[in-house]
């Protein structure tokens, strides 16, 4: 309670994002009159009560508080675009004017961008708005040149973003939705027209066009690929050309955040300018000056990224940090801290939702809070491995920090993450200083030991991550769990801070919780037949006890394989799994498949099935109609009457599902199966 009263900030903050919350987990919308009436209401006692609410701060600071709270519900639901009448789902037309409003990535034959919706036609123009995600398929012979602030005048369909298909599925829709973009459209290249004016930020255009020019003069002077994209990435915040490899060594290391310009780039070239004007510390007005001329390089810095979201961030808390060190000797960095996401979240308020605002924050509370805890457990006298120490424990404490959402975001420990980190302590500040200092005239010839750095630092990070037991995969943990496991971390925080068996008891408590949670998971778990929603894939999973039998067309190379069915094995804690050949043999070469895909349980595939039938199939545990069906509706109640479970990929030609005799409904069930999605029976 010291540490809020301390910190007004953090309070605002806590009630600011409590209030974008309830925001985001509630579906009332009529906030504006609402909100006026509260507000005013609000407003008017604090005024009428002035005299009184000034001999009683506590009545005070809460009203604040609730305002606060209330502040963020508002500006949280009034940010979302699709409250708006003006939205463009809200009209039906013919074709859309749009404008770029990020720097498109080429993509192979693919462009893809966000846009935003200006206007609409049907019978005339009307003015819109609303964010779509863009995807434009090139001709072979494209010239298409689109930029950031192209506008284009587009006739394709503009849909709802699709949510994920299978269990563990990435959530594309959720992340979209936190850059409020709900809606998206695929256009070939005959259906889009460029427009000649320009509509965007100038400075923003600037900005792209810096970053674009310099990653041209990597290319001339960085010549393996792998080190380019790096450089690229580590330096720009241009991530269009990494592959998965490096992401995963970079993963696999607890690295990751190495490959965005975040906190600890700004960090880096705020220590090393610190240090290059040490001389103009001798007075306030040299002090002053040295503040300027810090503050310009670091914008100027963000600026060539582009303005990417991790690099603002991490400017403006920097910023607001010296800021506060340059005027007042006396600060609270966690006030600092807060007062930045205060500052963002009501800016844009959907960035509660945004992953790497959620990690960038909780890695710098780790090293406010766990870093001088940690150090103090052990006392070093040698300057040079005082520093060291100092290393590990800031890695420590930022892995402690981020941890509950690394896990409950990425399913995976990296176990070597110490090593990794202070692996690339060293070649990181190198990389970052080479890649600025050969963009000067007359030092391109640095070129080759910039390439030779990354490849380097890449090489042993690969080395790293291919060690036994690099990483722990398949963690998968939901909200009370996350929790429960910041709760442990605060326990063991403040135990190391105050000496009370109170915290003890605590710790032992919380980890009964999470110990009898998780058991109460395990046996609440079914065994289950799983219907994979892969286009024209087959894949159906039986789990039984943690273990996954899975019956497909696809091996574990496979995109498909890859994206929609590995993310699940995880999702539902499979232990073990095993791939199964799906090979059809035919009952008979016209109409029939079949499949026996567990020694208790019958399942049986038909492809096509036409009204003339050679015999009709019994006593299956479930049936699968994966292609087309034109039975009678006669022979298609009487295969529902003999068997389990009967399930349609399609709609049948010949079956009113509304008309089902009574007698039928009572003897077995009868699903259909949306093919968009996947479908479980437990």
């Amino acid at each position: 309670m010291k540490k809020l009263n301390a910190n007004p900030f953090l309070k605002l903050v806590i009630f600011y994002i409590l209030g974008c919350l309830i925001s985001l987990y509630t579906s009332f919308t009529t906030t504006n009159y609402f909100s006026f009436i509260l507000i005013i209401t609000c407003g008017s006692l604090i005024f009428i009560n002035r005299k009184h609410l000034k001999n009683n701060s506590s009545i005070f600071s809460n009203i604040i508080l609730f305002l606060t709270l209330i502040t963020g519900f508002l500006l949280h639901k009034n940010y979302n675009e699709l409250n708006y009448k003006s939205h463009f789902s809200n009209y039906k037309f013919e074709y859309f004017e749009a404008k770029i409003i990020n720097e498109p990535v080429y993509k192979n034959d693919l462009i893809l961008f966000h846009a935003e919706v200006d206007k609409i036609f049907r019978d005339k123009w009307i003015s819109t708005n609303g964010k779509i995600n863009f995807t434009i398929k090139k001709d072979t012979l494209s010239k298409l040149n689109l930029n950031y602030g192209s506008v284009i005048l587009s006739s394709s369909t503009i849909n709802n973003t699709t949510p994920p298909l299978n269990p563990g599925e990435f959530d594309f829709k959720f992340w979209l939705s936190t850059k409020n973009i709900n809606h998206a459209s695929f256009a070939n290249e005959s259906q889009i027209k460029t427009l000649t004016n320009f509509q965007g930020n100038y400075i923003q255009k600037l900005a792209y066009e810096i970053r674009k020019v310099n990653i041209e003069k990597y290319k001339l002077l960085i010549k393996n690929p792998e080190a380019l994209s790096i450089a690229s990435t580590l330096i720009f915040g241009y991530r269009a050309e990494l592959s998965s490899e490096t992401l995963e060594a970079f993963s696999l290391t607890g690295t990751i955040h190495a490959l965005s310009v975040s906190g600890a780039h700004v960090a880096i070239i705020y220590v090393f300018l610190n240090y290059l004007f040490f001389f103009l510390n001798n007075n306030k007005t040299l002090k002053f000056f040295k503040f300027l001329i810090i503050i310009i390089i670091l914008w100027f810095y963000v600026f060539i990224t582009g303005f990417s979201p991790p690099a603002l961030r991490s400017v403006i808390m920097i910023s607001l940090l010296i800021t506060a060190d340059t005027f007042n000797n006396q600060y609270s960095s966690i006030n600092i801290m807060a007062f930045s996401a205060l500052i963002l979240l009501l800016f844009n308020p959907f960035y509660i939702s945004d992953v790497g605002f959620q990690l960038s924050y909780t890695a710098v509370l780790g090293l406010i809070i766990l870093q001088p805890e940690i150090e103090k457990l052990i006392r070093i006298k040698s300057p040079f491995i005082k520093s060291i120490w100092a290393l590990i424990a800031m890695s420590l404490a930022a892995q402690i920090g981020t941890l509950p959402l690394s896990l409950y975001y990425f399913h995976q420990f990296p176990v070597y993450f110490l090593i990794g980190n202070l692996f690339i302590a060293l070649p990181i500040n190198l990389i970052m200083g080479l890649g600025v200092v050969v963009l000067i005239p007359g030092f391109g010839f640095l070129g080759p030991v910039l390439d030779w750095c990354i490849t380097f630092t890449y090489n042993g990070l690969i080395f790293i991550s291919s060690l036994p037991f690099s990483s722990v995969q398949k963690i998968q943990i939901d909200i009370f769990q996350v929790l429960i496991i910041v709760l442990l971390i605060s326990s063991i925080t403040l135990s190391l801070k105050i000496k009370s068996s109170t915290f003890k008891i605590s710790l032992i408590t919380l980890f009964l919780i999470l110990i009898t949670y998780n058991a109460i998971l395990k046996l609440s778990k079914k065994d289950t037949l799983l219907f994979y929603s892969l286009k024209q894939n087959i894949g159906i999973g039986i789990i039984q006890h943690n273990k996954l039998n899975l019956y497909t067309n696809l091996n574990s190379e496979d995109k498909i394989f890859k994206n929609a069915i590995l993310p699940g094995i995880t999702n539902l804690k499979i232990k073990e799994y095993r791939i199964n050949n799906l090979e059809l043999p035919k009952i008979n070469t016209t109409h029939f498949h079949y499949l026996i895909a567990n020694p208790i349980k019958k399942l049986l595939i038909i492809d096509n099935c036409v009204e003339k039938a050679p015999f009709l199939p019994k006593g299956y545990d479930y049936i699968l109609f994966q292609g087309f069906n034109s039975l009678s509706n006669e022979q298609n109640l009487e295969l529902i009457l003999n068997n389990k479970f009967v399930l349609f990929a399609r709609q049948p030609t010949h079956l009113n599902l509304h008309q089902l005799p009574e007698v039928l409904k009572n003897k077995t069930y009868l699903l259909y199966l949306n093919p968009s999605k996947a479908f479980k029976i437990e």
